[in-house]
């Protein structure tokens, strides 16, 4: 399940600022149940980057999160997935 927290989303310069996080139901082969991540998108150009991240063993976020490697580059959703509707709501937001 992917949420949103549409209640802190911020608008500078153009870009669009907005945590998501991520609830599995099952357990990753790396003891991840949960990731929480702060993301940057560009609607102009329908793309994204994670700004920052961690991946957690609890659910929704809980307990301590092991904090993501980052890579700083722009990915674009896949069609028709839940993320791209995410997209079109936070950029029409």
């Amino acid at each position: 399940m992917l949420y949103v927290d549409f209640d802190r989303i911020r608008k500078q310069s153009g870009y669009v600022y907005f945590w998501t996080l991520s609830n599995y139901e099952k357990t990753s082969e790396t003891g991840v149940l949960s990731i929480k991540a702060y993301k940057k998108a560009d609607c102009g150009s329908f793309r994204y980057k994670i700004l920052d991240g961690s991946f957690h063993s609890e659910p929704m976020g809980r307990g301590t999160g092991e904090t993501m490697n980052v890579p700083d580059e722009w990915d674009y959703p896949p069609p028709n997935s839940t993320f791209e509707t995410v997209m079109e709501k936070v950029c029409k937001n």
